[in-house]
């Protein structure tokens, strides 16, 4: 990790999520957990060092952040408050970096957002495959696939401005 980053606690992330999305309406329970992996993905992509402290497990759905899972009211369409008290101190960087997955992805469905996280070939399926339910997915795997996400340029990932 490189002496100017710093890792945050899913559950901190999530809330700034939260926070951001309230006012248009907020988040969906799954939206909010694949919103998280996403931003740390895409970190761990750019900047190859992590976003969150926590670790990535395998699911049956696709891949989860189990605090945030923990927090998430489930059984509301729509979550618009914070989950817990903590919130991020994020860098400039880290910001920037989160508020462009809010403008790019906020606005597709978690269902949606699940189906991108666990296709064919995706650190959750390649996780699931070799170590099944609920193992952890290795960071290097997260890596190493998102940095082919940024490298084949698909549309949501030049928007992001970074």
């Amino acid at each position: 990790m490189s002496a100017t980053s710093q890792v945050y606690s899913s559950r901190s992330i999530a809330n700034y999520l939260l926070e951001q999305c309230g006012a248009r309406g907020g988040l969906d329970p799954l939206q909010t957990i694949k919103l998280t992996y996403i931003a740390h993905g895409f970190h761990l992509g750019f900047y190859d060092d992590p976003l969150i402290e926590d670790d990535v497990e395998a699911w049956k759905y696709g891949p989860v952040v189990r605090p945030v899972y923990s927090m998430v009211p489930y059984g509301s369409s729509k979550v618009t408050q914070p989950i817990t008290l903590e919130r991020p101190n994020l860098t400039a960087r880290d910001k920037g970096l989160v508020d462009a997955i809010i403008q790019n992805y906020s606005g597709l469905s978690g269902l949606y957002l699940s189906s991108l996280t666990h296709q064919q070939g995706t650190p959750w399926a390649i996780t699931w495959q070799r170590f099944g339910q609920n193992a952890v997915i290795p960071r290097e795997l997260i890596r190493e696939h998102y940095k082919r996400v940024i490298a084949g340029g698909s549309a949501a990932v030049g928007t992001l401005g970074l």
